[in-house]
């Protein structure tokens, strides 16, 4: 029996190039006889970081994905995951004109964030989540944990059926003058906002990983433990990889995936492109998450290898992975379409890393 791609062992495992956290998909392929039960275990690290501390934890948000039921529930706002940072999203309270950290509850709902954010005598700005079942003694630690000795000033924020609580948590910090609770009267409206974005190598292996895999499902021709992907393997094992290095398997493409599937039309649903391609010289995918109504992500260049096929033959296929609308979603939460392939006879080269690849939707 063939060995698992990365190490010696059999016992393998069913891998999702897309990581469920973004969805259950009808007519999904998944790699199956390719990755055991160990690696695959590694490589849900990189799946969490990028569903939990990247720019998709903010979509899963918006778009209210929930991931397999199985999975732990994590609010990216709160904490991060796998080594990478919580999501911080500062908006403008119109009403105050306070700059405020803020948390998306159910879609685009908004609200300001559980926390405290103290100043200390340097002016440094230190913030402490208070996430749900916070105890005192959790809470006087994270504070420890700052080194400071003492604040010059303080804001908290909870919802009026939290203040109890949060005043218990509160209780742990002495306070020369305590000011009451104040309120904001409702609704709210909060902007402009920026979200920040903090992730280590983890998250670029995890779309260089999507892009391999989905590959692999692609072009039956390779198995994925070649010579030739020797250096994309050792890449997803690298778990101390710097992220300067992840510049020589990823970059950006000079376009969107979208324009060109659609000819430019505007998407009227949210959902994922793949496409795996090969030409004479090189081995790519494509990989561009959360694309929609108005939305132009960066659209993820996997370099995989060189091809050692001497054939003069270029091919590239792709699937568009389509979201239901909430109200639709029940087993599902979305479908597979696949994109038309495209091949081409010796001597006509398609460009696999610049705009000249088109898809249609069939």
């Amino acid at each position: 029996m063939p060995a698992c791609i990365y190490c010696s062992a059999t016992n393998y495992t069913e891998e999702h190039p897309l990581p469920a956290g973004l969805g259950e998909f009808e007519g999904y392929l998944s790699l199956n006889d390719r990755v055991c039960l160990k690696c695959n275990g590694e490589f849900g690290l990189l799946d969490e970081q990028l569903c939990r501390s990247g720019p998709e934890a903010l979509f899963r948000k918006l778009l209210e994905i929930e991931g397999r039921g199985t999975h732990t529930k994590v609010n990216p706002f709160m904490r991060g995951s796998a080594h990478g940072g919580a999501l911080q999203m500062l908006g403008t309270n119109q009403t105050t004109g306070q700059t405020v950290l803020l948390e998306l509850l159910n879609g685009s709902e908004a609200r300001e964030l559980r926390c405290v954010q103290l100043v200390a005598d340097d002016d440094s700005v230190h913030v402490i989540r208070i996430t749900d079942g916070m105890t005192p003694e959790q809470f006087r630690s994270v504070f420890d944990s700052f080194g400071i000795t003492h604040f010059k000033s303080g804001i908290a924020y909870a919802s009026t059926e939290e203040l109890a609580w949060v005043e218990s948590l509160l209780g742990t910090l002495k306070s020369d003058n305590k000011l009451p609770w104040s309120a904001n009267p409702g609704p709210i409206t909060y902007g402009p906002s920026v979200v920040k974005f903090e992730v280590t190598s983890r998250y670029f292996r995890a779309i260089a990983k999507i892009g391999f895999h989905y590959f692999l499902t692609k072009m039956p021709q390779f198995r994925g433990d070649e010579p030739c992907f020797a250096d994309i393997r050792r890449f997803l094992k690298t778990d101390a990889c710097p992220v300067d290095e992840c510049r020589r398997f990823i970059g950006y493409a000079p376009c969107h995936l979208e324009r060109q599937l659609r000819a430019g039309a505007e998407l009227n649903c949210w959902g994922h492109f793949l496409t795996a391609q090969s030409n004479y010289v090189q081995l790519a995918a494509r990989v561009e998450l959360f694309a929609g109504p108005g939305k132009r992500p960066l659209s993820y260049i996997v370099r995989l290898g060189q091809n050692p096929s001497r054939l003069d033959f270029n091919e590239a296929y792709g699937d568009f992975f389509e979201y239901f609308p909430k109200e639709q979603r029940t087993t599902f939460d979305g479908r597979v379409s696949p994109l038309a392939a495209i091949t081409s006879a010796p001597g006509v080269y398609i460009p696999l890393l610049s705009s000249g690849l088109r898809f249609a939707l069939r």
